[in-house]
């Protein structure tokens, strides 16, 4: 805290808890601290060595399209393990590599839905070196996807991508202080952000 305030709703975490991810940002699992105490947590976080990660996917629905059709059809898809709408977006739950970005958005397409990918980042060409970078889950014909949490345009090569720092000054510590970081998300362009708000800073990634 602060910064997690802004993986809270992306990864369906609560606070005070912890959140697990494996080394490429896939989400293992969360534990809300309330009520528990040492010894469940400690069983709880020596489980999860065990456990497999899934991919949370998020894409904007353009329009006011219904997809119901679109939830049934993904739903009834080897892999996923959730699919909902909430607030004009769509939020997946799925097994590593169970479904690929085009697949998903030719999918939308045959049912009367158009959605622009928002997690994981499509991000364009990336180079070959990159391929085995860190949070870049897919690549294909139209370039590499990487989840936000691990983008990096240096280190996969992104040709499309930039990177601005700015200092954030006089921000709360807290909530609202995390809400002023997170407002570059609302703007177009802009995918990810990386902030370290006690040293009042945070690099902003997006498209040139």
């Amino acid at each position: 805290m602060p910064d997690a305030y802004l993986l809270l709703r992306e990864y369906g975490a609560t606070r005070p808890g912890f959140l697990v991810l494996d080394a490429d940002g896939r989400r293992v699992d969360s534990l809300g601290l309330l009520k528990k105490s040492s010894a469940e947590v400690a069983a709880w976080l020596k489980a999860t060595a065990a456990k497999k990660p899934h991919e949370v996917w998020w894409a904007r629905i353009d329009g006011a399209a219904d997809a119901s059709k679109l939830l049934t059809a993904l739903r009834a898809l080897d892999g996923v393990k959730d699919a909902n709408v909430s607030k004009g977006s769509l939020v997946l739950r799925v097994a590593a590599n169970s479904i690929q970005p085009d697949g998903l958005l030719k999918l939308a397409k045959s049912h009367g839905v158009k959605l622009r990918l928002v997690e994981p980042a499509p991000i364009g060409p990336v180079s070959d070196r990159a391929k085995t970078s860190p949070g870049l889950w897919y690549v294909d014909d139209s370039g590499g996807y990487v989840t936000r949490v691990l983008l990096d345009p240096k280190r996969v090569g992104a040709r499309e991508l930039e990177t601005r720092a700015f200092s954030l000054f006089d921000v709360s510590k807290g909530g609202l202080g995390a809400r002023v970081a997170g407002a570059p998300l609302k703007v177009d362009g802009v995918i990810s952000v990386h902030v370290d708000i006690f040293s009042e800073e945070e690099r902003v990634v997006a498209r040139k």
